[in-house]
């Protein structure tokens, strides 16, 4: 370590000598200088043999972003990390599920108890690419070619005669291809996103409910049945929400919103909460006048009466729930009334 001092003249106190720099001849220098020497040799030991391992690592290869990991972790961790990295090398594209990888000593408790960011980090270092993409579980089971858990969608069942061709079930839940093989015939398909609400729907015939979805929604649109039957959709009236039903109507073209019209929303004026962050991303070609015109006054939240610097939010859950039960009979119901004649 060298110090390079400056000698400065000071009012009152004459020449000072301070000191103005310090050098240090390698990072183990600095590490002794910090009392830390033992925790640096032993991210320099564990680093030097990840490299003897696989030669193509080099002081380049971005290693430095596993250094607070290979300080604290036991042996037994630098073993498994080892591991898998060299599983995912050897099979960057199994499919397998994480908890199918044939590795010795390793379990799916280990990668989710925060191990998955250091093995993203080393992988991602012997591949030569800056990043994993993303630093969230689907992100780092594509990094390793490993099969994503697909997606579930909750489904209400209010027909009682639909139900019997699912065994009676009104309120299940299942991965996307599995819904969109069911073979049956629903007349309407109303998609609601707050789940008490959804509890309380009433039966209607030859009808079904998708829950809960929100900017998923578009993953309804691999369910054929869906497609076949007349769409409703029914979110909260904010610009969130009328940017949902925008999403909707890309996938279901005919898509319907009910309990989401002016009238709704002055009807429960005194049910109004501040938005937050207003949302101006809705895809205003997919809204009918009606809806545009809606969600231009959201946007610009100049409600007489509404002091909230924020814009107007009125949540499904607040609404009087005869008005709601009332409504979706008028809608959704009379629809499926209708074309059954």
């Amino acid at each position: 370590m060298r110090v390079d001092r400056e000698t400065f003249q000071m009012r009152g106190i004459g020449a000072q000598t301070l000191p103005v720099r310090i050098e240090f001849v390698s990072p183990s220098a600095v590490a002794d200088f910090a009392g830390h020497a033992p925790a640096w040799n032993r991210v320099v030991q564990r680093r030097a043999m990840l490299m003897r391992t696989w030669p193509q690592l080099t002081d380049s290869a971005g290693l430095g972003r596993l250094y607070d990991w290979l300080e604290a972790a036991s042996d037994a961790d630098v073993e498994r990390l080892v591991a898998v990295a060299t599983w995912v090398l050897a099979n960057p594209d199994s499919g397998l599920y994480l908890r199918q990888l044939p590795i010795l000593g390793l379990d799916t408790k280990w990668i989710e108890s925060g191990q998955r960011r250091a093995v993203a980090a080393l992988v991602c270092s012997l591949r030569g690419a800056i990043d994993a993409g993303g630093d969230s579980e689907r992100d780092f089971l594509r990094l390793c070619g490993l099969r994503t858990p697909e997606s579930r969608v909750r489904v209400m069942v209010l027909d009682p005669e639909l139900r019997k061709s699912i065994g009676g079930v009104r309120d299940f839940q299942a991965p996307v291809s599995e819904l969109a093989s069911l073979n049956w015939a629903p007349r309407a398909t109303l998609f609601v996103e707050n789940l008490a609400s959804a509890y309380s729907l009433p039966e209607m015939k030859a009808t079904v409910a998708v829950v809960g979805l929100g900017r998923a929604v578009t993953l309804a649109g691999a369910f054929p049945w869906a497609s076949r039957s007349q769409t409703f959709y029914w979110g909260d009236i904010d610009t969130d929400g009328l940017e949902i039903l925008s999403l909707a109507r890309g996938v279901f073209p005919n898509v319907r919103s009910v309990l989401m019209e002016h009238a709704t929303l002055l009807h429960f004026r005194d049910r109004w909460v501040a938005e937050g962050t207003v949302n101006g991303r809705a895809a205003r070609e997919r809204l009918t006048a009606e809806e545009r015109g809606l969600y231009e006054e959201l946007l610009a939240n100049e409600w007489p009466g509404w002091s909230g610097s924020h814009g107007v939010r009125l949540e499904q859950e607040r609404l009087d729930w005869p008005y709601v039960e009332a409504r979706l009979l008028q809608t959704v119901g009379a629809y499926v009334a209708e074309v059954a004649l």
